[in-house]
């Protein structure tokens, strides 16, 4: 299987607990949990049977590329839009312009 580490910090002053880490190195986590306690240096079995294989980690929403893609087609497709009807306006313009040139000559 594979194993990950949390690490947690209590937030008194808002009353719960927060995610301060996502760990996947086993010598980082056995370093770090040394610490807890005198009881754990050097001679800790705790991360004894933690094993991972994970080299590539992402969290958040899965499909944020795809959606971003789809939302920047989405606004490229909209400026076309209007830029083909700014075009067709500025031959309109052109068209009376040419056609106000005529009448005035």
């Amino acid at each position: 299987g594979i194993n990950i580490g949390l690490s947690f910090i209590y937030d008194e002053t808002r009353n719960n607990v927060q995610v301060t880490g996502i760990h996947t190195d086993k010598a980082s986590i056995y370093e770090q949990h040394q610490w807890l306690s005198s009881k754990h240096m050097n001679e800790c079995e705790c991360c004894e049977d933690f094993q991972t294989d994970i080299d590539h980690l992402m969290i958040g929403n899965m499909d944020d590329q795809e959606n971003t893609f789809r939302n920047l087609k989405n606004i490229a497709n909209d400026l076309k839009i209007k830029n083909d009807g700014l075009n067709k306006e500025n031959q309109y313009l052109h068209h009376q312009l040419a056609s106000y040139r005529d009448e005035s000559t």
